[in-house]
C-alpha cells in the first residue's frame, strides 16, 4: 500500500525543497519544509527497500536512518574541516534520489 503515495510524496517533497534552496527564499514555509525533508526522505526512501509492509514502520526506520544520515554526513565535513551546508544538502537530495530508484 505504501508503494502508490511513496515515490511522488517523497520527490514532491525533495523538490520542494530544491526550489526552496535554489530561489533562497527565507522563512518559516524554508524552514518547515527542509526540516521535514532532511528527517523524513533520505531514510524513508531507502526503508521502503526492506520491504515492511506496515507504512508505520517504514517511516519509523526512515526517521531513524535520516537522523542517522544528516548526523554522519555533518560529521564527516566536521572531521574535515570543510563545511558547507550547501553540500551536505545536495549530498541527501542525491541520496534520496537514489533511494527513489530501487
Amino acid at each position: 500500500m505504501i508503494e502508490r503515495w511513496f515515490r511522488p510524496v517523497v520527490l514532491a517533497l525533495t523538490a520542494a525543497s530544491l526550489l526552496l534552496v535554489a530561489l533562497d527564499l527565507r522563512g518559516p514555509v524554508r524552514t518547515v519544509v527542509l526540516v521535514a525533508f532532511v528527517l523524513m526522505c533520505p531514510g524513508t526512501a531507502w526503508a521502503r527497500a526492506l520491504r515492511w509492509g506496515d507504512g508505520a514502520e517504514v517511516l519509523g526506520a526512515g526517521l531513524a536512518i535520516s537522523a542517522a544520515l544528516a548526523a554522519t554526513i555533518g560529521q564527516a565535513m566536521a572531521l574535515a574541516s570543510w563545511w558547507s551546508p550547501g553540500t551536505a544538502f545536495l549530498a541527501l537530495v542525491s541520496i534520496t534520489v537514489a533511494g527513489c530508484h530501487l
